[in-house]
């Protein structure tokens, strides 16, 4: 069974509305990273539909992660 992986950033529920507010902070690209990894993809699908390569996703991820946890503290 082949299945379609939804990469749709648009149609993610939020549990929580602090995350939700702090990850509506970030630079559009730097949200669409974070809600494909909260939707569980892997770093290699995540690049390939930002379309940069998985260690520019590594990059991004670590400091996407320093902002999100600086502004939840």
């Amino acid at each position: 069974m082949n299945k379609k992986l939804n990469f749709d950033t648009q149609s993610y529920d939020f549990a929580s509305l602090d995350l939700k507010l702090a990850v509506s902070k970030l630079p559009r690209r730097d949200q669409d990273i974070i809600i494909l990894h909260l939707m569980g993809h892997v770093q290699h699908d995540i690049g390939k539909a930002c379309r940069v390569s998985r260690s520019m996703i590594s990059k991004r991820m670590r400091a996407i992660m320093k902002n999100l946890v600086r502004q939840l503290s």
